[in-house]
C-alpha cells in the first residue's frame, strides 16, 4: 500500500513495452539514415570551423594586468581576449556537503528504483525521481600573479561530487537501489581559460563577458586549441561527403 501511494504520489509514469516487429530494410532507408548522419557531421564540421575562427581572432593575454591596457577607455564588449587564471570571489560559499568554497553550485537530490511490468515482474529499467534541485551563484573573477579581471555570463562546472544520503521514512517500503546527492561545482582555486569579449564594467574595472562554448578547465594553448579544432572540422567533413556519396550510390541501386 506504502509502495502504490508513494508512486502514485511522484506521478511515477511506467514505460510501456514495445510491440515486436519485422520490416524489411531497404537500401532507400538505409540512404535516409546515411543522409541524416551525413547532415550531423556538416552541421559538427561547421561549428568546429567557427569555433576555431573565434578562437584565432581573439587577443592572447599572457598576464591579466595586461588588460588593462588593452581595453585603455573602450567601454564596449567589440574586444575578443583569451584569458588563463585561476577562480576568486570576495563572495565565495561553502558546500554544505563537500566543504569547498564556490562561486557556482548546482545540488540535486534524487531516488532511483526498479520499475514493474504489466505482470508485475521488475523491469531492467530504472526510474529516477528528482526530490531537489538547488542552485546558488556568487559574482567571480579570474585572477592571476599580475591582477584579476571580473567574470559575467558564466557559472558552469567542471566537478561533480556524489554522496549517499540516509533513506526518508516515505520510502521505506519501496525497494530503493540509490538514494544520491550530487554537487556541481565552480570551486575557488580552479584554473581555466576564458575567451571572451573585455570592456570596462560599470565600476571601471576590467571585465570579461564569456562565452559558454568558450571556457576550458585547465590552462590551454590557444593555438593548439585552433589546429585541433580545424584538424576535427575537416575529419567531419570528409566523413559527411562519403556518407552522402555512399547513399547516391544505394538510391541509385
Amino acid at each position: 500500500m506504502g509502495s502504490q501511494f508513494f508512486k502514485s504520489l511522484l506521478r511515477v509514469e511506467k514505460k510501456t513495452p514495445i510491440k515486436d516487429f519485422e520490416e524489411e530494410i531497404t537500401p532507400n532507408a538505409v540512404a535516409c539514415c546515411l543522409g541524416g548522419a551525413a547532415i550531423y557531421y556538416l552541421l559538427r564540421s561547421w561549428k568546429c570551423k567557427r569555433q576555431a575562427q573565434i578562437l584565432n581572432r581573439a587577443v592572447r593575454v599572457e598576464e591579466l594586468q595586461d588588460l588593462e591596457d588593452l581595453i585603455g577607455n573602450n567601454n564596449t564588449s567589440g574586444l575578443l581576449v583569451a584569458v588563463c587564471g585561476k577562480v576568486g570571489s570576495n563572495a565565495a560559499f561553502m558546500c554544505n556537503r563537500s566543504g569547498l568554497l564556490a562561486v557556482s553550485l548546482t545540488e540535486k537530490a534524487k531516488l532511483v528504483f526498479p520499475t514493474e511490468d504489466e505482470l508485475g515482474f521488475l523491469d531492467m529499467d530504472y526510474e529516477e525521481i528528482l526530490l531537489s534541485h538547488k542552485t546558488v551563484t556568487v559574482p567571480w573573477f579570474l585572477e592571476d600573479h599580475t591582477g584579476r579581471v571580473n567574470v559575467v555570463g558564466f557559472y558552469g562546472t567542471f566537478r561533480r561530487n556524489v554522496f549517499a544520503e540516509p533513506m526518508n521514512e516515505l520510502c521505506k517500503e519501496v525497494e530503493i537501489v540509490t538514494h544520491i546527492c550530487s554537487e556541481d561545482v565552480l570551486e575557488i582555486g580552479r584554473p581555466l581559460s576564458i575567451v571572451a569579449k573585455a570592456f570596462r564594467g560599470e565600476d571601471g574595472s576590467p571585465t570579461i563577458k564569456a562565452l559558454p562554448s568558450l571556457v576550458f578547465d585547465g590552462y590551454i594553448c590557444v593555438d593548439k586549441e585552433v589546429y585541433n579544432l580545424q584538424s576535427q572540422s575537416g575529419s567531419c567533413m570528409h566523413i559527411a561527403f562519403f556518407l552522402a556519396i555512399i547513399g547516391v550510390l544505394l538510391c541509385e541501386k
